[in-house]
């Protein structure tokens, strides 16, 4: 075995544990307090002198000759490892090299001649605007579905005066200008270089605060504006055309938590999502349904009895005892042997919370840790099940038509995905008013995509439902 080179940093303010020593040597897996586990060797530059580096040893080579070539930088060492500057991060080290199960995704055979041609990619702005213009009561709905800077609106107040922690933070929000990815991504950039329990328990109070917000504006959509709803039309419409054309099958992918259009979906298609695998159900439905970064109505079950005793108040328990990610993930979900899944690697490049694990929240929301990604400008992750992004990475490269209503195009996971899986694409309709910004955020991942596909661009949901491209 090929050890990485010992490179002590004598200037480093860091206070590493004496046990840790050994780590220079040996991997071992690195628990962080935000519930990331990074296996690797720890690994000392006297280039940077405040952090550590955790180095996968599928990637101690490739650092070993950066630094023989004198190219060592932080991007790169980020990009092959992750940095720490505060010891007090890594809340437990497991000296095993593999962790969790490592059971079988689920993986069933496509069956018949399926042509898998058109994805149809939902952002916030198509449920911010999932009303017919006509109905201009919608606009000063106050359950309105809310643009990215008006996730915490004051017309959401009586739903955020419940969790402190979401108050806590909104004096600074304000400060910032409302600009909610860009404050959130700085919190979490303090939560992942700092030891910080305070900050990050005011962001897992926003997982609960987002669940409650968009299941009344679901319910509330779904009550009050059936009659003008735009995804009741486009789901309408996908359904006549497929039931003419029985072997396509359509990939939706939809970034919004809410279940608007999982309803109409649900309704239009007579399908039951009543668990995981029934989204991405190919074989029998028409369509797959994949939701990148959560669903309000996904969740992990909490399962220790502590937190059962606790299920009448789980955001302030949570919140007032600052209980971390890792203490939730790996303690009150369940052990690190079946909240971990072995595979997640190759996803993620580090061991996380099991997203085979999630469930459709059927009872008493309390119940469980809402899945949803925080919305960060530069953390990106997918919060669903592996075997479910699989398959969407398999789609993208069957497709020949994407669709974009209402998505910016920021999404850098996805975009990392279309860069790499694309290969029969020959159009993309984009559907917002603000056709450059998706442009120039898909540029640095497609490059000039005028020169490369067939470009429509339409400018609302609704111009889309009149055009005849569905």
């Amino acid at each position: 075995m090929t050890y990485p080179l010992l490179l002590l940093n004598t200037n480093s303010d860091m206070q590493i544990p004496f046990e840790w020593l050994k780590y220079y040597q040996e991997t071992a897996n690195f628990v962080t307090y935000y519930g990331d586990i990074y296996p690797g060797f720890i690994y000392e530059f006297n280039e940077f002198p405040d952090s550590i580096f955790i180095v996968p040893p599928i990637n101690t080579k490739t650092v070993a000759e950066l630094q023989k070539d004198n190219q060592l930088t932080m991007e790169k060492l980020t990009e092959y490892g992750w940095e720490i500057r505060d010891e007090k991060i890594i809340r437990k080290v497991i000296e095993n090299k593999g962790l969790g199960q490592d059971n079988d995704l689920p993986n069933p055979a496509i069956l018949g001649n399926q042509k898998w041609k058109q994805m149809f990619v939902f952002g916030a702005g198509a449920s911010a605007n999932c009303v017919l213009e006509e109905e201009t009561s919608f606009k000063e709905f106050s359950l309105r579905p809310p643009l990215g800077n008006e996730l915490f609106s004051d017309r959401f107040r009586s739903i955020y005066n419940k969790y402190d922690g979401v108050k806590q933070l909104l004096p600074n929000l304000r400060m910032a200008k409302n600009e909610v990815e860009k404050f959130l991504q700085s919190e979490w950039n303090i939560i992942r270089h700092t030891y910080n329990p305070t900050l990050l328990s005011r962001h897992i109070n926003i997982y609960y605060y987002l669940q409650e917000l968009f299941f009344n504006i679901s319910h509330s959509i779904l009550g009050e504006y059936y009659a003008y709803n735009l995804y009741s039309s486009f789901t309408d419409r996908l359904q006549k055309k497929l039931s003419i054309n029985p072997s396509e099958k359509v990939a939706i992918v939809n970034f919004n938590y809410d279940i608007i259009l999982d309803e109409y979906l649900s309704s239009n298609f007579n399908v039951k999502f009543k668990q995981m695998d029934d989204y991405i159900n190919f074989n029998n439905d028409p369509f797959l349904y994949f939701k990148p970064h959560g669903s309000a109505n996904w969740g992990w079950n909490f399962n220790s009895p502590e937190s059962r005793n606790e299920i009448n108040n789980t955001p302030a328990w949570l919140y007032n005892n600052k209980i971390s990610l890792a203490e939730i993930y790996y303690n009150h979900l369940g052990g690190i042997e079946n909240m971990v899944h072995g595979r997640s690697w190759a996803f993620d490049n580090k061991y996380s919370v099991n997203k085979n694990r999630i469930e459709i929240i059927t009872d008493y929301p309390r119940r469980y840790l809402p899945s949803m990604l925080i919305p960060y400008n530069e953390k990106d992750e997918f919060v669903m099940p592996y075997h479910h992004r699989l398959r969407m990475e398999y789609f993208i490269g069957e497709m020949e038509d994407l669709f974009l209503i209402g998505w910016k195009g920021n999404e850098r996971a996805f975009n990392s995905l279309l860069k790499t899986h694309l290969r029969k694409l020959k159009r993309i309709i984009i559907v917002n008013p603000d056709q450059a910004t998706v442009i120039s955020n898909l540029a640095p991942f497609l490059g000039d995509i005028f020169k490369k596909f067939e470009v429509i661009q339409i400018n609302t949901f609704e111009d889309f439902l009149n055009s005849s491209l569905i």
